[in-house]
């Protein structure tokens, strides 16, 4: 299935509630949210609400929002611990809407290239979706309960390999999903709203 943009909240897969309500924003961050919660993973919308706050953080979120030539509107955050060996490339990034816990950015991360983070979290299934939400959030009219696979399509690669879950490719800038009951993809050429 193919989505534009304006579809992310109302189409199939967003609807039956699981997109509804609240829009939460992230205090000091200067970023607002929307979620469409699967089982065990999630897909978040992010966008810039106060654009100082944001650039005072110092995330590249207003770059890539204002779309210049090559920039990648896409990205992941992983969830996991860091190997020592890889931990020199990545910076901290505390949040301030919640003490304690720290962000991983992929350090040095160029517009052209999907923004890459990892939630660094012992206890994994502790953070999935169905442990933290009612189930009427997780459930999707057309039966999907995760995201098999994440691609993100960008003029350049992050400074990360491919993972189980997540691929990376060069190209015009895409997200597909790969959801375990069908597929659901934002191409380029599909953006803006609806005819």
């Amino acid at each position: 299935m193919v989505f534009r943009a304006s579809e992310w909240l109302l189409g199939p897969v967003v609807s039956g509630g699981s997109a509804r309500g609240k829009r939460p924003i992230h205090t000091g961050q200067g970023t607002r949210n929307v979620r469409v919660a699967f089982l065990r993973n999630y897909l978040e919308v992010v966008w810039v609400e106060v654009a100082a706050e944001v650039i005072a953080r110092g995330l590249d979120f207003v770059a890539r929002c204002a779309r210049p030539a090559r920039a990648c509107p896409f990205g992941c955050v992983l969830r996991g611990t860091i190997a020592e060996a890889a931990r020199a490339r990545f910076a901290a990034y505390p949040l301030p809407d919640a003490p304690g816990v720290v962000l991983q950015l992929l350090a040095n991360q160029p517009p052209e290239a999907p923004f890459v983070a990892v939630f660094e979290a012992v206890d994994l299934e502790a953070m999935w979706p169905q442990r933290r939400m009612p189930s009427a959030r997780i459930a999707h009219p057309n039966g999907a309960t995760r995201i098999v696979r994440a691609t993100i399509t960008a003029a350049a690669r992050p400074a990360l390999d491919d993972l189980a879950d997540v691929r990376f490719a060069v190209g015009a800038p895409e997200l597909a999903l790969e959801l375990d009951a069908g597929s659901w993809a934002h191409p380029p050429e599909q953006r803006g709203p609806r005819d």
